[in-house]
């Protein structure tokens, strides 16, 4: 038979309710008991005085009958009627009481014996002149015997009252070993029921619970394998059989995820391989191109140095020999640069040096590529720049790679514009900010945020005509970010295109 957990402490509660309120009612039905008992016996004590009291005012009144006999004293009266009085009080005070057949029996009989020596002793007490008198000698006889009659049954009461309160007595006795038991048992029976109470509730409830936190505490260090048996026929039986349940499918699920680690780790390693072969293959490429192409940039410009009085047609060709060459050895030096990047070997020589000689360094390779396309070129550097802290090598890369591309892709008779100027950021942090304009054909929108990729190319319809591998603007992009800096493109199709970007000053390089 299943019991919920609320019903097993509803239940624990209700017992321990029904126990409390068993030992308050017997506790207070004994109490009450007891009480009533002992009011009784006070009346009772109360009575046996008074029925002694009786015996002795019946004697008083006998007494002092007599001796008015003798003397003949008229002030025994007044004793007299004091003594009646006070024995007719405590008869009628003794009538009022309430008792069982024989007290009610004795009570008339002595009321009744009472008032009949009342009357006989007050007939003696007015009889004048009673010394000697033969009638009043007779009369006090009669007297006399009717009191020690009346004395037997007053005595007779007193034994009724007597015996009656050691009934009380004894009764009272029980009563109170009765109530002493009650406040002994009870509370042992309560420790006892409290112990047993306990136990059930720590085994049903409190031991399960103590399991799952438990269990959940080792889950929680990663011990999947943590189970938890609990037989409580409950609720807390179900939650740990879904508990064991969920810690199976974590353990299933831990396998699982072991054996993709091991497949990720495999493919890693593969890909990490991978990555170093493509670029030793990379690297060697390029290094085995650089070494001919330089030996043909040196055979074409002896070339071209002997053929300066031979016919135009040679010259023509030393030069184009010469050109591609030259474009061979860009892009091989691209390449080489691509490696160290792809790598993470990109190292940085963070030194002061003047950016103007940087610049005009810069502007002395492509100057003659402008001038061949008849373009202006205008080159800004703002007066207050002389030094700043960078990497040098990659400063001037940036700047080559930016012009380069402006001039390439700035049809003939265009415009090329640089910039350099310093500036103040929002909060207050001094930077160097480089623009390059170019009035050339512009970048559509959907390239603007590929073009700074590696072996990004944008629109293949502009880059056919002019070539490129699609590394110089992913290069810059590297190199500003390597120097904590920031670049962007303004461009609009057909209305030539704006690249800018900052780098601060004395900034300290990114490391990776």
């Amino acid at each position: 038979m299943r019991i919920g957990v609320g019903t097993k402490l509803i239940g624990s509660f209700a017992v321990g309710v029904f126990l409390a309120m068993v030992f308050l009612g017997y506790s207070l039905f004994t109490i009450e008991r007891l009480t009533s008992t002992t009011e009784e016996m006070e009346n009772l004590s109360l009575r046996v005085d008074k029925t002694a009291n009786l015996s002795f005012l019946i004697q008083k009144v006998l007494k002092t009958s007599d001796d008015y006999l003798v003397t003949g004293d008229i002030r025994k009266r007044d004793e007299f009627d004091r003594l009646v009085s006070g024995m007719i009080e405590t008869i009628n005070f003794l009538d009022k009481q309430r008792g069982n057949e024989r007290w009610t029996r004795m009570s008339g009989k002595v009321k009744e014996g009472g008032l009949k020596l009342s009357e006989m002793t007050i007939e003696v007490m007015h009889i004048d002149r009673p010394v000697g008198n033969p009638m009043a000698a007779a009369l006090m006889n009669e007297a006399t015997l009717l009191g020690e009659g009346f004395i037997r049954d007053v005595e007779e009461f007193t034994n009724i009252a007597s015996e009656d309160k050691n009934v009380l007595v004894e009764k009272a006795e029980k009563l109170a070993r009765s109530a002493r038991r009650a406040f002994y048992f009870f509370p042992v029976m309560g420790a006892v029921l409290l112990f047993f109470l306990y136990r059930y509730l720590r085994n049903y409830i409190l031991r399960p619970l103590i399991e799952l936190y438990t269990g959940a505490d080792r889950i929680s260090r990663g011990d999947f394998s943590s189970r938890v048996n609990v037989k409580t026929n409950d609720e807390l039986e179900e939650l740990c059989e879904g508990f064991n349940r969920m810690a199976e499918y974590l353990t299933e699920r831990e396998a699982k995820l072991k054996s993709l680690l091991k497949v990720v780790d495999k493919m890693n390693v593969e890909l990490i391989n991978e990555s170093q072969h493509k670029t030793a293959f990379l690297s060697n490429v390029s290094h085995e191109l650089k070494t001919p192409l330089t030996h043909i940039l040196g055979f074409s410009e002896l070339l071209n140095i002997n053929s300066a009085s031979g016919p135009e047609k040679i010259q023509r060709y030393a030069e184009s020999i010469h050109s591609s060459g030259e474009e061979l050895l860009r892009l091989i030096d691209g390449l080489l640069e691509v490696t160290r990047v792809i790598s993470g070997r990109i190292g940085a020589s963070m030194d002061e040096f003047n950016v103007g000689e940087a610049v005009r360094t810069v502007l002395s390779v492509v100057r003659p590529m402008a001038d061949k396309k008849e373009q202006k070129f205008t080159a800004l550097v703002d007066e207050g720049i002389e030094t700043i802290r960078a990497d040098k090598a990659m400063f001037r890369q940036m700047l080559l790679n930016l012009l380069d591309n402006a001039v390439k892709y700035t049809p003939s008779g265009g415009a090329v514009e640089l910039k350099v100027a310093r500036d103040i950021m929002e909060k207050g942090e001094k930077v160097l900010r480089v623009r390059v304009t170019d009035t050339g054909m512009g970048i559509k929108p959907e390239f603007k945020n590929i073009i700074f990729g590696l072996f990004e190319i944008g629109d293949t319809s502009y880059t056919r005509e002019h070539g490129g591998m699609g590394v110089g603007l992913a290069l810059v992009k590297r190199f500003v970010e390597f120097h904590g800096g920031r670049i962007w493109v303004e461009s609009e199709p057909g209305h030539g295109s704006t690249f800018e970007f900052f780098i601060p000053e004395g900034e300290t390089a990114k490391k990776g």
